[in-house]
């Protein structure tokens, strides 16, 4: 049930993105550093929706990258641990008396 609402929630955003673009098919003049271009609306608002997107990935990728290899390093302490463990146990009890 959960996945089919998020297909229309996607084809619901993709008509209303393509209703925007057709609305918005305009000519602007873009001034960067260098020089200055003529682009369409539609394709300025795509392409910083995508940079966007690439960027958010690449964050989101050393942040997951950084979360497994703490995982790793606390699987590692868990294993060390239980193996004490397991070695503290086999050794047998000394009485006091």
């Amino acid at each position: 049930m959960r996945a089919l609402f998020q297909f229309f929630l996607v084809i619901l955003f993709l008509g209303l993105t393509a209703a925007f673009a057709a609305l918005n098919d305009g000519i602007i003049t873009i001034n960067y550093f260098v020089g200055k271009s003529d682009v369409r609306l539609t394709y300025l608002l795509l392409a910083c929706f995508a940079l966007g997107g690439l960027m958010s990935l690449l964050l989101i990728s050393v942040s997951y990258l950084k979360l497994r290899l703490d995982v790793r390093k606390l699987n590692k302490a868990v294993s060390l641990n239980s193996q004490e463990l397991s070695n503290l146990r086999a050794l047998p009890v000394k009485d006091p008396y």
